[in-house]
């Protein structure tokens, strides 16, 4: 079957790209991986690449492990100098909607006041939204805690990391960290599947800041590799990674097991 692109499909179609979803989970292979998934890196873009990424991760972490799901991503402008948690008890998007966890959110907003119950800064043309088909397929029914990221401070992303990880406990919940590559070089590629292999968060932070690989979303990694180390996670299985290409942004998919 010849696979349609999203370029193909109509932008505010979700049933079209439902169906593109789940026919290219029916398609690609899972990794093998071993132990169990805590989190997962996956793109924020709705590319070919970024599909083909996304499904692989997803269909390795195997169907129905999670009852929960911590989604987090750039903000826009909108949300600078803050985390912000999504309001309202249904996030919605082109792409469909789910239920949101108030409990969890809650939670997550008693941590510190740097994490607030907001909708400025998120966005629904990709990021969190253009995850929502894949997750449907891949754990049946979920409910989700969306959050975006204003800020992508060391300090910020070791709050939200070590906030994400307190509420991990006893609770069958996966971290969704959206990220997509914007540029770099291939030496900037090698450090960062080094890194990423090795569970090295400090290098992996510097890479970040340093802008040797550009990365939309790089808090959002950062805080989802803090998080599952705190669950005994000191390594990753990188699925792939792709330098920008013909004007679509590159691509990187990873788990993160224990």
């Amino acid at each position: 079957m010849t696979m349609r692109s999203p370029d193909d499909i109509v932008a505010n179609d979700a049933t079209r790209y439902t169906e593109y979803v789940s026919e290219l989970m029916r398609r690609v292979k899972a990794v093998d991986l071993r132990g169990t998934a805590v989190a997962v890196v996956v793109p924020a873009s709705t590319s070919a690449c970024a599909g083909e990424v996304a499904a692989r991760v997803y269909k390795s972490i195997g169907k129905g492990r999670f009852d929960n799901v911590i989604c987090i991503a750039a903000g826009t402008k909108a949300a600078a100098g803050r985390i912000n948690i999504w309001s309202e008890r249904t996030y919605r998007s082109r792409f469909g909607e789910v239920e949101v966890n108030d409990r969890l959110r809650n939670e997550l907003c008693d941590e510190d006041d740097d994490i607030y119950v907001s909708d400025a800064g998120h966005f629904d043309d990709d990021g969190i939204g253009a995850q929502l088909p894949f997750l449907s397929e891949t754990l049946g029914a979920f409910s989700a805690v969306p959050m975006v990221m204003g800020a992508e401070s060391p300090e910020f992303c070791r709050e939200l990391g070590n906030a994400v990880a307190e509420i991990m406990y006893n609770q069958k919940t996966l971290v969704v960290a959206v990220v997509d590559v914007l540029g770099g070089s291939e030496e900037a590629v090698g450090l960062f599947k080094r890194h990423m292999e090795q569970g090295d968060v400090s290098r992996m932070m510097g890479l970040v800041a340093s802008e040797e690989l550009k990365l939309r979303g790089g808090g959002a990694l950062i805080a989802a590799m803090i998080a599952a180390q705190s669950h005994g996670v000191s390594a990753a299985t990188l699925v792939d990674l792709r330098l920008p290409n013909n004007g679509q942004p590159g691509c990187v998919g990873a788990i993160l097991s224990h």
